[in-house]
C-alpha cells in the first residue's frame, strides 16, 4: 500500500513538473554569476542553474560575472555537469530576463572590472544576492531598487533588506539548494580516514573559513573547557585561511590561542582534548565521506548568508550544532538541529570594511551543553539528524528549489505578457 501511495506521490509530481514546464513557453534568462570561482556565490548559482537547465533546456544562458575564474572548479565538475555548463555559456539571449547573481557592486555601475550586469538589453531584471550582519553595506540600497526584483535566501535576509531601504514590493525569499545526491550517507562507500580517529570515542567536525566572523575562537574555548584528554573526543577544523600568510597562517593562530588559554583558564595543556586542522584542499568529491566520518558537526559563527555547510552536514544527517542567528534560522529547528543560542546583544564589529555593523555572539556556555548532550546522547542526536535529511530533500532539493524559481519565473512573463497586451490595446484604441 505505502508503495502504491509513494508511485502515484511521484506521478503528481511528475505531472507538476511537466505544467510548469509547458508554462513557461516564451520565457528565457540570462544568468550572471561567479560560476567558476572558488566562492559561496559560486557554488549557489552553479546549483540553481544545474536544475534549471534540466526543467528548461536551451532556455537558460550563463555568463561569468563578479569574480576570476578557477580552472579548479571547473575541473572538479562531473562529466555531465562540464557538458552542462559549456551548454549554457555557449547559449546567448541579449534581451528577457538577466539575474545578477553577486555582491550589489558587481552590478551596473560596477565598483570593480567585471563583466556588464545587468546587459543592455535585459527587459527584467534581478539582483540575487545577502549578507551577513544586521544591516546592508553603504550603496546597497540604492543598487537593489534600481533592479525589478531582489531574491535573498532567507526571510532574516528579507526583513534587513527591507530596513535598509529597499523597497519590499521588489524582496522575494527564494532559498539556497542543497544537492541531496551527492551529500548523501547512503552513496558514501568509505568515511574519509580522519588522522587519530582511531583513539577516539566521538569526533566533532567543524568547516569554515578562518576568519573572525565564523567564531572560531569560541567553538575552540568551549571545546577545551568541556572536554579533556579523557573522554577520547576529537575536534577536525576543515577550514582555509583568509588574508593569511606563513606567519599567522591558522594553525599559528590557534596554536597561540590554545596557549592563551591555557595562561588565563587555568587548563592543564597535557589533559587538553584532541584537536586537528586537517589539509584545506580536501577535494570536493571528498567532502561527503568527511562528513560521513564525522560524528556531529559544529558550527559557532556570528553570522552566515546562507550556511553551506551546515545543510551539507544536514543532508549527510548528522548532528548539527549551529548559532541560530541570520541564514540557518531558515531550514534548523529543535526537531532537526541543535540549535545554538546567541547572548541577547548583539556585538559590533570592530574592525574591517565593515565596522560599526552588528553580529551575533554565541553563547559558550550553551554550546558546552549542547556539544556534551550530544556526546553522552548519540542515539538520539541521530534521530534529529534523520529529520535533517529528510528536511533537506523534501524543501532544498535542486529540482525542488528550481521549481520555485520557474514558478516566479513564469509568473513575471505572465506579469509582463499582460502588461504588452495591455500597451497594444490602447496603442490601438488611441
Amino acid at each position: 500500500k505505502n508503495l502504491v501511495v509513494k508511485q502515484v506521490m511521484v506521478i503528481f509530481a511528475l505531472l507538476a513538473i511537466v505544467n510548469l514546464v509547458s508554462a513557461s513557453e516564451g520565457v528565457v534568462v540570462t544568468w550572471h554569476a561567479p560560476f567558476l570561482s572558488q566562492s559561496g556565490y559560486g557554488s549557489e548559482a552553479r546549483e540553481f542553474v544545474f536544475a534549471l537547465h534540466k526543467l528548461l533546456p536551451g532556455k537558460i544562458a550563463a555568463v561569468q560575472h563578479g569574480d576570476s575564474t578557477s580552472s579548479i572548479v571547473f575541473h572538479g565538475l562531473t562529466q555531465k555537469e562540464k557538458e552542462s555548463m559549456i551548454s549554457v555559456m555557449e547559449t546567448k539571449f541579449p534581451d528577457g530576463i538577466h539575474i545578477c547573481h553577486s555582491e550589489p557592486g558587481a552590478w551596473e555601475p560596477a565598483r570593480y572590472q567585471t563583466s556588464l550586469c545587468p546587459g543592455p538589453e535585459a527587459e527584467y531584471t534581478i539582483g540575487r544576492t545577502m549578507f551577513e550582519t544586521d544591516r546592508l553595506p553603504d550603496g546597497w540600497a540604492e543598487r537593489c531598487n534600481r533592479m525589478d526584483e531582489i531574491w535573498v535566501p532567507t526571510h532574516f535576509h528579507r526583513n534587513i533588506f527591507i530596513s535598509g531601504g529597499v523597497a519590499a514590493d521588489k524582496v522575494q525569499v527564494v532559498p539556497e539548494s542543497i544537492d541531496t545526491d551527492y551529500f548523501n550517507p547512503e552513496a558514501v562507500l568509505k568515511p574519509y580516514v580522519l588522522e587519530n580517529a582511531k583513539n577516539l570515542n566521538f569526533k566533532f567536525l567543524s568547516v569554515f573559513k578562518w576568519e573572525e566572523r565564523k567564531g572560531w575562537k569560541v567553538l575552540i574555548k568551549s571545546f577545551v573547557q568541556e572536554f579533556t584528554k579523557d573522554d577520547k573526543v576529537g575536534l577536525y577544523l576543515l577550514t582555509h585561511g583568509y588574508h593569511v600568510n606563513d606567519e599567522n597562517r591558522p594553525e599559528i593562530q590557534l596554536d597561540a590561542y590554545i596557549q592563551h588559554l591555557v595562561d588565563t583558564e587555568g587548563l592543564d595543556k597535557n589533559k587538553l582534548p584532541y584537536i586537528k586542522i586537517m589539509d584545506s584542499h580536501v577535494p570536493q568529491a571528498l567532502l561527503p565521506s568527511v562528513y560521513a566520518a564525522a560524528d556531529c558537526v559544529v558550527i559557532s559563527s556570528r553570522g552566515e548568508g546562507w550556511g553551506r555547510p551546515h545543510v551539507e552536514a544536514m543532508s549527510m544527517a548528522k548532528p548539527l550544532i549551529a548559532t541560530m542567528w541570520s541564514g540557518p534560522t531558515e531550514f534548523m529547528t529543535e526537531e532537526n538541529s541543535f540549535p545554538l543560542r546567541a547572548l541577547d546583544e548583539l556585538v559590533e564589529i570592530e574592525e574591517g570594511a565593515f565596522k560599526g555593523h552588528k553580529w551575533a555572539e554565541p553563547d559558550g556556555a550553551h554550546l558546552r551543553e549542547l556539544m556534551r548532550e550530544v556526546f553522552l546522547n548519540p542515539a538520539a542526536a541521530n534521530q534529529k539528524a534523520l529529520r535533517a535529511r529528510k528536511d533537506m530533500v523534501e524543501k532544498y532539493h535542486p529540482l525542488v528549489v528550481a521549481q520555485q524559481i520557474v514558478q516566479r519565473l513564469n509568473s513575471i512573463h505572465e506579469s509582463r505578457s499582460l502588461l504588452d497586451t495591455a500597451r497594444e490595446t490602447i496603442n490601438v484604441e488611441l
